[in-house]
């Protein structure tokens, strides 16, 4: 039996006794002595034993608990103690730590976490922090916010694993209640399931079979193999030459930006020696690109609307606006805008790429925003839109008035629309317009609104230019 001096930092005596409702008169040391490997006792919030036992069945062969097996062998055979925590990763990252001979969980534990010290590749601290800034606080890590609140924001740990995109594509998923990352840690990749759509699952496993011998996740695996060849790079300070095909993205950057960026097509021929980062035009860059080009004023005012065909009302709201811009999201196709002003300025994505994805839409309107700063963004039947206040309203909310109308998109009906977006989006929302003070009623009741958040809800007949997007001057309504 494991000795708890031995298990040191790794029992977490508050966090059990209220995960397991151990009363104050059981000593929960012996409580989870007499439990450990039972699925669902752990002694900490990052040591899972059921998944342990079923990881390392050699643990329980030779008469070892898993967190007995964690402390006496398993650190050493650089063993995980959960899905969350990668062991060899965190000793090579924190060299200090490993120079201490210092268990690396228990480090992390007591103090690693208000050191910001990421638990695992798939976190990443860092990026976490620049993208979401409202997520910062004292002894926070990117684990720590992204589990207790983060994922429920629809905040990625990582920039490959998309949580909204996840739960979307793998409807399972989001049925299933479970953590959206874990889900896929423990689930979603044996099941060829990926974390983005820029990671391939089931490709990276192919080509590197003898890796998962021990069933490391494949995500993990190249985050902790790609993070360790960068900070290996950063260490060294070494730029290097780049390869042919960092120069063939060159020379297409060169072709597709030298009709207005007269400078690029002056580089010498010597490209070969310059220190270059590959960053090929995708079409989301071109179509960002065809968009900017074609905006003749800083827009003020912007309405996201997923297709203006279909919002038979719009020109009532956004009628002698100045600094408007509409920007229809949705459609593969322009639409005709025949029921706006003449002198409504207006764009549609499909203008510039019939082809756009739901995250090269999300990532154009999110460059829109950060790009021009508009005093006010409605978001109308769009879910680039929507996706836009989930992922960025906490940060947008600061600067930009963020509105919405409850209306369906191309893909989701209204009742889809909010159960999907009203609790992530409403907090960052200025207002709601529903149809009705019917339908207002019935949204307030039906996800049990609190009172700061019913004040919110308008009906759509107060839906005014006025109303929508303040005076004249820009301000914020």
């Amino acid at each position: 039996m494991l000795d708890r001096a031995l298990a040191g930092g790794l029992f977490d005596e508050r966090w059990y006794r209220a995960a397991y409702e151990v009363p104050d008169h059981v000593d929960a040391w012996a409580d989870f002595q007499h439990h450990d490997g039972a699925p669902g006792r752990d002694p900490n919030a990052m040591f899972s034993t059921s998944w342990y036992a079923a990881r390392y069945p050699d643990a329980a062969a030779d008469g070892l608990t898993p967190l007995a097996d964690y402390v006496v062998r398993g650190v050493a055979l650089g063993r995980d103690p959960g899905p969350l925590f990668a062991t060899r990763w965190y000793l090579s990252a924190n060299p200090d730590v490993a120079a201490a001979g210092i268990n690396p969980l228990g480090h992390y534990l007591d103090w690693g976490v208000g050191e910001l010290r990421d638990p695992s590749p798939v976190f990443d601290s860092v990026w976490y922090f620049a993208s979401y800034p409202d997520a910062a606080g004292p002894g926070i890590d990117a684990r720590a916010h992204y589990m207790r609140d983060g994922a429920g924001l629809g905040f990625d740990p990582c920039s490959l694993f998309e949580t909204l995109w996840y739960l979307k594509t793998y409807p399972d998923a989001a049925l299933s209640g479970d953590n959206p990352l874990v889900h896929y840690l423990l689930i979603g990749a044996s099941r060829g399931y990926n974390p983005g759509p820029h990671f391939s699952t089931a490709s990276y496993a192919a080509g590197h079979k003898s890796l998962f011998a021990d069933g490391e996740n494949p995500l993990v695996h190249f985050l902790r193999t790609d993070r360790a060849r960068n900070r290996t790079r950063s260490q060294a300070g070494s730029r290097s030459t780049p390869s042919q095909a960092a120069i063939v993205e060159a020379q297409m950057l060169i072709a597709a930006f030298s009709d207005t960026e007269q400078d690029l097509a002056a580089l010498p021929d010597f490209i070969e020696g310059l220190p270059l980062v590959s960053n090929t035009p995708d079409r989301c860059m071109l179509a960002w690109r065809g968009l900017y080009l074609s905006l003749h004023e800083v827009p003020r005012h912007l309405v996201l609307v997923g297709s203006i065909d279909d919002a038979d009302t719009l020109d009532r709201v956004t009628t002698g606006v100045p600094g408007l811009l509409i920007v229809e999201t949705e459609t593969d196709i322009a639409t005709t805008a025949e029921g706006l002003p003449a002198d409504a300025p207006w764009r549609s994505l499909a203008e510039f790429r019939p082809d756009l994805d739901a995250l090269d839409r999300l990532r154009i309107v999110t460059a829109l925003v950060t790009a021009f700063q508009p005093a006010t963004v409605m978001v109308w039947g769009s879910q680039a839109g929507w996706d836009l206040v989930a992922k960025h309203g906490a940060t947008l909310a600061r600067g930009t008035a963020l509105v919405a109308v409850a209306a369906a998109t191309p893909a989701l009906a209204q009742d889809q629309v909010l159960r999907a977006y009203l609790r992530p989006c409403l907090p960052h929302l200025t207002v709601l317009y529903c149809p009705d003070d019917q339908a207002m009623q019935h949204t307030a009741s039906l996800f049990g609104l609190p009172a700061p958040l019913r004040d919110k809800l308008r009906s759509f007949s107060a839906l005014t230019p006025a109303s929508g997007f303040g005076p004249a001057d820009g301000g914020a309504p």
